[in-house]
């Protein structure tokens, strides 16, 4: 069935044929592909629009993806940061705790030292006081030692002073024994 716009049509593509103007040529286009045209412009708009759509979801998408990945990294930061901060305390108490320790270590040690020290010299004292008195008191035997052998010596010299032979006295027995023997003597030089 045909309408007054198809016969119009027809009548314009008529007397289009014979009017060979860019305009009419258009307008022949328009006749002939014009339905399929917007057919495929309205096609193309739903693509369009559906790709749009798609799109915007994607990005949404995306954005909510992006979003919960930049939440979790956070979160994964925060956690971490938390932990780096408690295990820096947790060294930080140690360290403390060790820095205390050295210290009393360190004040022992300067309390042991100075107990040490003070042992030494009264140790060093004492062993001056010994030795001193040590030193003493072996003067004081070999002084007594020098005398008792002085006294000694002094009697043994009297004893052999008194014991003693007179010299002249034994030149004089020995004189008196060589005169006898020889004049108990042969005179041939033979022996008795």
């Amino acid at each position: 069935m045909t309408t007054d716009d198809d016969a119009g049509d027809a009548t314009r593509a008529d007397s289009a044929t014979l009017d060979p103007t860019p305009e009419s040529l258009d307008k022949v286009r328009d006749i002939l592909f014009g339905s399929q045209m917007r057919s495929v412009d309205a096609r193309l708009k739903s693509v369009e629009d559906r790709f749009q759509r798609d799109l915007a979801q994607l990005r949404a998408d995306a954005g909510r993806q992006l979003a919960d990945t930049e939440a979790q990294l956070r979160q994964q930061l925060r956690e971490l940061g938390d932990r780096l901060a408690a295990e820096s305390a947790e060294r930080t108490r140690r360290m403390d705790a060790v820095h205390a320790e050295l210290t009393a270590a360190l004040r022992d040690l300067e309390r042991r030292h100075v107990a040490l020290e003070q042992k030494g010299d009264l140790a060093d004292a004492e062993l001056r006081d010994q030795l001193l008195q040590g030193f003493t008191a072996l003067q004081g035997e070999l002084a007594q030692a020098r005398e008792r052998l002085a006294r000694d010596l002094e009697n043994s010299n009297r004893w052999l002073d008194a014991k003693k032979a007179d010299l002249g006295a034994l030149a004089t027995l020995f004189g008196d024994v060589t005169s006898r023997l020889q004049a108990a003597a042969p005179a041939d030089g033979t022996r008795p």
